[in-house]
């Protein structure tokens, strides 16, 4: 009998605990209010899968022959940007059928037909947005991305969306320029725009966060802000930002963020493959690279290049082993809170970070192996 009454006020005891635990703590002082209606919520868990694309290849054509830009190639025939890569060994690939022959080393995005050949291989590797890179003060880049755009368009397989990168251009011109072409591209085509779950056009930004620019880095986060209110005026619904901003930007200038329209990513992992970006308490985004090397790495075939800032290089050697080993446990973190798993990067061939097709990681998917790393473990 006893031990039936001690049983009963061990029941009782933790009911009351169970009530007591239950009852909600003191609010705590908000740390990301929204000062006046009306306010946009939080964007929810969304598992995407992007990547950093770079529309810059032109190809080669005759020496001193007309280069798509209007410029004129060099001795080699090399138009822009392949000059930069005098020495490089990687031969990106074009051919769709998964036929790797060095001949066709150097594609010209500017055929469509490249681009709707990359856009069906990102999503054979499980990638649902392309991310491009966009200059605000160059005709080529505008052009280009709007090539890239009219791709994007003609399937339903990748969304797109453009990676602000006006380092040398930072000023409010130049942020109302993107978030012009934002609104335009919204307007051609809202279904093929990459979007938060809760349907946000997103604007990726690269490293904002600079001085010297007759500015300092809190003003230019203003000059977003003033962006992201204008293009709500023009399309009805609030963009959102995900910045690659040092990380003293989220304590030196809290008044100018916040989680309703902000999100945070790296680009560059570091010393290592992989790197989560956190903020405001929740994990927003994770990078994964295949490896970095800045252009100035000596060359197995050709030896060291000529370097304009050779203390400023650095080296993190590719390595498909590791890469397959991060693809292999960030797809155990889709469980967390975030916004994009980032892949960095499609094709930026000077920093030996591409992922796409190449004859020295051909498989017999005709992906090549770190795209079919990618499509191993796709994001749910």
């Amino acid at each position: 009998m006893k031990g039936k009454w001690l049983l009963v006020l061990a029941l009782v005891g933790g009911v009351m605990a169970a009530a007591a635990y239950s009852q909600e703590a003191p609010a705590a002082p908000c740390g990301d209010c929204c000062p006046e209606p009306p306010c946009w919520r939080e964007p929810p868990q969304y598992p995407q899968r992007a990547v950093f694309y770079y529309p810059w290849w032109d190809g080669t054509t005759t020496p001193g022959g007309r280069c798509p830009d209007g410029s004129y190639a060099d001795s080699r025939g090399y138009c822009r940007k392949w000059r930069e890569m005098v020495n490089f060994w990687f031969h990106p690939d074009f051919d769709a059928n998964g036929v790797f022959q060095p001949s066709v080393d150097l594609y010209n995005d500017r055929n469509p037909e490249v681009v709707q050949t990359q856009l069906a291989r990102m999503a054979a590797g499980g990638i649902k947005s392309l991310i491009s890179s966009f200059w605000t003060n160059e005709r080529e880049s505008l052009d280009k991305n709007g090539l890239v755009w009219q791709a994007v368009r003609t399937q339903n397989l990748v969304d797109m969306t453009l990676y602000w990168e006006g380092k040398t251009n930072r000023n409010k011109e130049s942020v109302r320029t993107a978030m012009q072409r934002l609104v335009q591209m919204w307007l051609d085509d809202q279904t093929r725009f990459t979007v938060t779950a809760d349907g946000r056009p997103v604007l990726f930004l690269y490293s904002p966060w600079y001085t010297g620019y007759n500015h300092d880095g809190c003003e230019l986060m203003a000059w977003w802000n003033q962006a992201l209110d204008w293009a709500e005026t023009q399309i009805g619904v609030r963009p959102f930002l995900v910045a690659d901003f040092s990380d003293d930007a989220l304590a030196t200038c809290p008044t100018y963020h916040g989680r309703s329209d902000w999100g945070w990513h790296h680009y560059d992992t570091g010393s290592g493959y992989y790197i989560e970006r956190w903020a405001y308490g929740k994990r927003h985004t994770q990078t994964l690279s295949p490896g970095f090397t800045r252009h100035c790495w000596p060359q197995r075939e050709f030896g060291p290049r000529e370097c304009q800032f050779p203390e400023r290089e650095e080296e993190k050697a590719r390595d498909l082993q590791k890469w397959i080993h991060t693809v292999a446990n960030a797809a155990h973190w889709r469980r967390l809170p975030r916004y994009f798993q980032l892949v960095a990067t499609w094709n930026e061939w000077m920093e030996f970070t591409a992922v796409e097709p190449a004859v020295e990681w051909h498989s017999s998917s005709g992906l090549g192996l770190y795209l079919d790393a990618l499509s191993w473990y796709p994001i749910p």
